[in-house]
């Protein structure tokens, strides 16, 4: 799909190339920049823009990037994890990535103080493709250290692709500490029932 035009012109400010410049010749001047982010003056913004842009060929620079990235270190490592959340938000499936990958973000959803870098931690685990991912999840969503935004964003991630794990964590997490958390889990819940009974329906229906 061709570049919007607003977008088009912010990608141009970064790269320098000429206006005349392919869709794709733009594509990999920003997949290059990536991997250089001390060439960006504000990676917030470019951050914005990748996500804007919206297409998956930047998933997999974005994650050898992140992978590279020390926490309370990089400038760039926040908003870089932003970008990720939001191409893979917008992806129709699941992202495969390497075990180690999901080991890492498990360690950063757990070991950094429950911050922005655990937050995005949990979100980027949520919405990839490993099955490592779902033991960081089920701990995240115990762990009364976190934010409960954290929290709640790793029960998304158990309800949404580790289904058979959700009746079990949203009972054990009924009468949590957090109200947050709590309704979160109510809401799962009726989630999940919505779900059942639509299937039910659609058995019947199929029945009959």
């Amino acid at each position: 799909m061709p570049l919007d035009h607003e977008y088009r012109a912010s990608a141009l400010g970064y790269v320098g190339l000429k206006s005349e410049a392919t869709d794709q010749e733009l594509f990999d001047a920003l997949l290059a920049i990536i991997h250089c982010p001390e060439r960006i003056n504000n990676t917030n913004e470019f951050a914005s823009l990748l996500a804007g842009i919206g297409d998956e060929y930047f998933i997999q620079a974005l994650i050898d990037k992140i992978t590279r990235g020390v926490p309370g270190k990089d400038f760039w490592l926040a908003d870089y994890m932003y970008a990720l959340i939001e191409l893979l938000n917008e992806s129709d499936d699941y992202y495969q990535v390497d075990e180690s990958f999901a080991h890492l973000l498990g360690d950063w959803l757990l070991n950094t103080q429950g911050g922005e870098i655990s937050w995005k931690a949990g979100d980027i685990l949520s919405e990839i493709e490993c099955p490592a991912s779902k033991v960081y999840l089920l701990k995240g969503a115990a762990d009364t250290s976190l934010f409960h935004q954290t929290r709640i964003t790793c029960i998304g991630g158990i309800v949404n692709h580790f289904r058979e794990d959700a009746p079990s964590l949203l009972q054990s997490l009924r009468d949590d500490s957090s109200q947050e958390v709590r309704e979160a889990c109510h809401s799962a819940m009726a989630h999940l029932g919505s779900i059942k009974r639509t299937a039910q329906q659609d058995a019947q229906s199929n029945c009959g």
